[in-house]
């Protein structure tokens, strides 16, 4: 499979499965209280979804792809997700505005990927404790800010859904089989 159609591919399961994620969240919440989520923050929370999950194929890429490959692969994989975004909820916006958004949601994605490369592990192993895990850390972080709780029962449920991606992205295949030059080149 070559570099567009694997990105094409893990940006609709990137952004499927982060609006999936937001929604089965956001149930969860208002089953667990009566606060309802504005769209601000529901807006907000799709994003971060879709921020760690893109994270998480880039700790998959460093390790099976070269260093220039990787890079390639994360940036075109990043750009596309965040235009799909920017395109979906900007239809009047004009080309500089487009253009600011996307500096701006590229910020923003490198400032995740900072914050979680300090959690080497993404979850816990058996009888070992969640904390300093990147599931459970990205589980703090949505329900702190987007949430406006501290339930350790919506930390999980926001942790697992996230560890969820293993079931449904075979992120190691995919990258494995990205074919980055046509196979008649001779580089």
């Amino acid at each position: 499979m070559n570099l567009s159609e694997t990105i094409h591919l893990l940006k609709k399961d990137i952004i499927h499965l982060s609006m999936d994620c937001a929604r089965k969240l956001a149930h969860f919440h208002s089953s667990e209280n009566e606060n309802v989520i504005s769209d601000k923050d529901y807006g907000a929370i799709i994003c971060e979804f879709q921020y760690l999950f893109i994270h998480i194929i880039d700790r998959f890429a460093d390790k099976i792809l070269s260093g220039d490959e990787s890079d390639i692969f994360m940036e075109a994989l990043g750009i596309a997700v965040i235009n799909a975004n920017i395109d979906k909820a900007s239809k009047d916006m004009d080309k500089k505005a487009k253009r600011d958004a996307e500096s701006e949601e590229i910020n923003i994605l490198n400032e995740r990927n900072a914050k979680y490369a300090v959690y080497k592990k993404l979850f816990p192993d058996i009888n070992e404790k969640p904390k300093n895990t990147l599931f459970w850390e990205f589980g703090k972080n949505i329900t702190s800010e987007y949430l406006h709780s501290n339930n350790p029962a919506i930390v999980v449920y926001c942790a697992s859904l996230a560890a969820d991606i293993f079931k449904e992205i075979k992120i190691e295949e995919l990258i494995k089989n990205i074919t980055f030059y046509p196979k008649n080149s001779s580089n």
